[in-house]
């Protein structure tokens, strides 16, 4: 375990995936918190700085139409 744990965010829209990787890294003894979105992401940060963000960024709609 850390004696001083670092902060990990986990930000994704999924669900599953959010609590998967909080299981697996608080498991290792990290602090981990979760965003859904792009928005939730913001409102953390300007709480707090974690030392680690793992991001999912998906294409805008417009993008998704492009291919």
């Amino acid at each position: 375990m850390l004696s001083d744990a670092a902060t990990i965010l986990v930000a994704d829209d999924e669900l599953h995936l959010r609590e998967s990787l909080t299981e697996l890294f608080s498991g290792e003894g990290y602090s981990v918190v979760q965003a859904e979105d792009g928005t939730e992401v913001l409102s953390l940060l300007r709480d707090s700085l974690p030392d680690v963000c793992l991001l999912y960024t998906s294409p805008s709609p417009r993008d998704r139409q492009k291919s």
